[in-house]
């Protein structure tokens, strides 16, 4: 590599280094369309405390619209 210039190498690096990712994305892209919510989303052991941490991030998000009929339903 030494004995091409900077900027060749540079360039080529790039294209190296660009093709790679690209083949990265492209093997996630696989996965992303298999994707699905499910609801509630299920939880494993090796999740660790996510359970908590949803419930604790549940007070910054607003009410569903739902959850807001069923509150005043019930007062």
């Amino acid at each position: 590599m030494r004995v091409l210039p900077v900027s060749l190498r540079h360039r080529l690096m790039n294209r190296i280094a660009l093709s790679k990712e690209k083949r990265f994305v492209l093997q996630d892209v696989v996965i992303w369309e298999r994707k699905r919510y499910q609801a509630p989303p299920r939880l494993s052991r090796a999740d660790g405390p996510v359970g908590k941490y949803r419930q604790y991030s549940r007070q910054f998000y607003p009410e569903l619209e739902s959850e807001r009929r069923h509150t005043l339903r019930a007062i």
